[in-house]
């Protein structure tokens, strides 16, 4: 986990091994409408439109933030199945980011490097950024990997 940047913009980079198949992983990750199973300011995903997901989708976005509740678009910029994910998101925090998947002896190693606009509420002390998106980014995961153990 790596996290730096001051004022409005930050830049996420982190690695983890999730206990399942590359395959599976990435369906998960990948379907935006389940993002509130285990991203935690998350409520609620709806694809605009219609088909599968793919690069171009649009899904409105609805989030929990502390004193509000934000609605904004989320769009797939990159889908390669198994492979790489890319989305760019709107809303007082925008940003994009990129998933990698690789097997790991049957497991998932997922590499994400995130850039987020911090709207001026949520501006942080930069220690006190890494420790909060830390913990914040690491309940996300391990609500995932919870996700994935009852999914195998």
């Amino acid at each position: 986990w790596t996290c730096r940047g001051m004022g409005d913009e930050m830049h996420v980079s982190l690695e983890r091994v999730l206990p399942a198949p590359v395959e599976t992983t990435y369906d998960l990750v990948a379907d935006i409408t389940r993002r509130p199973e285990w991203v935690g300011i998350a409520r609620q995903r709806t694809r605009i439109g219609e088909g599968p997901p793919a690069a171009g989708a649009e899904y409105r976005a609805v989030d929990k933030m502390p004193g509000r509740t934000v609605e904004y678009t989320q769009r797939i910029d990159r889908y390669e199945p198994h492979s790489v994910f890319a989305e760019s998101w709107g809303g007082p925090m925008a940003g994009t980011s990129i998933m990698r998947f690789a097997d790991e002896n049957g497991a998932t190693r997922l590499q994400i490097e995130a850039d987020l606009t911090i709207p001026p509420p949520f501006r942080l002390l930069p220690a006190v950024a890494r420790a909060v998106g830390s913990r914040v980014i690491g309940r996300d995961l391990d609500r995932l990997e919870t996700l994935l153990q009852s999914t195998s």
